[in-house]
């Protein structure tokens, strides 16, 4: 297959996985009553009223859905781009795991009412999970992937961050949510995503020579990284 210009593919990155969470970077009163502004990407501040069970399960489903669409697109580039057999084989294992759990938090949120493309209620359900954006993985610079010269290092670093969020995503709604369906989604996504963490640091190390992923990794979007 051809690979895409790197300018094809990150107008299909920026499009597909961000596209819908530019209507974030702006408040929504009638859905944040806290006013919370989605491009902030410092830690979350408490809220007057502590976020319900309820509340917490549908942050959950609405930004696990884009967060999983996110990781989708950025394995499926790599399906296209990496020069390793183990990130090819890894990814056609993401894209299949999260394209499931993109369908069943769906459904699970149809269920529960929450609109799972709300993206202008990114900053207030953040709000609601206890966490930044750059906790939760939604403030990467696409761009890093998309323009990389080193794709696979790149796609390590990025992939491993995009996981932490999920992670702490998941944790969130473990500690402080109460639906028994994500909270069974939640355990799941822990479960296989540290262990894929752990696989990315070992080829980092083997093909890298480290596999400390650098602090800047996922950098804000639209920020120049040093």
């Amino acid at each position: 297959m051809k690979n895409p210009s790197r300018q094809a593919l990150t107008s299909l990155l920026l499009t597909l996985a961000l596209g819908g969470t530019v209507a974030a970077c702006g408040n929504d009163d009638s859905d944040a009553g806290s006013g919370a502004n989605a491009s902030d990407t410092g830690p979350a501040t408490a809220s007057a009223t502590p976020a319900s069970a309820a509340d917490v399960d549908q942050a959950f489903v609405r930004q696990m859905v884009p967060h999983h669409q996110m990781a989708v697109v950025m394995a499926e580039s790599a399906l296209q781009r990496a020069d390793h057999t183990e990130l090819k084989t890894l990814s056609t294992a993401i894209v299949r795991a999260q394209k499931k759990e993109i369908a069943d938090l769906t459904e699970v949120g149809k269920d529960l009412g929450a609109k799972t493309d709300h993206s202008s209620m990114m900053g207030s359900d953040a709000q609601t999970l206890g966490l930044s954006m750059d906790e939760m993985g939604m403030s990467m610079d696409m761009n890093d992937l998309g323009g990389s010269g080193d794709f696979d290092r790149e796609f390590i670093d990025q992939m491993t961050v995009h996981h932490r969020g999920a992670i702490a995503m998941a944790k969130a709604e473990l500690s402080r949510g109460g639906d028994e369906r994500l909270q069974t989604i939640a355990r799941e996504i822990i479960s296989a995503q540290e262990k894929e963490i752990a696989q990315m640091g070992a080829w980092r190390a083997a093909w890298f020579g480290t596999a400390d992923v650098p602090d800047d990794a996922g950098d804000h979007m639209g920020h120049t990284q040093n």
